[in-house]
């Protein structure tokens, strides 16, 4: 099953499929999705209607995905990445 951590706060129709985990303080907003296996870590925030694909992960610090993002299978974003409204992650290398 997900996880739900310490204050971590689900917006409006947010889906967590299965082993998702939303650690300490981790933000999603209305709409978002974690897939299976997708990791959000402390302080951690997805805007409305952001996506996290299977294996994703958005590791610790002030980090924001903004509406509309899509991180695809197995992209990690590290400590101080921003993504802007409607990036899609696909193939990229770890940033």
């Amino acid at each position: 099953g997900s996880r739900l951590r310490c204050g971590s706060r689900l917006g409006c129709g947010c889906t967590l499929g299965c082993g998702s985990r939303l650690r300490c303080g981790s933000t999603l907003g209305c709409g978002s999705r974690l897939r299976c296996g997708s990791t959000l870590r402390c302080g951690s925030r997805l805007r409305c209607g952001s996506t996290l694909r299977c294996g994703s992960r958005l590791r610790g610090g002030a980090r924001s995905l903004r509406c509309g993002s899509t991180l695809r299978c197995g992209f990690r974003l590290r400590c101080g990445s921003k993504l802007r409204c409607g990036s899609n992650m696909m193939s990229q290398p770890t940033l």
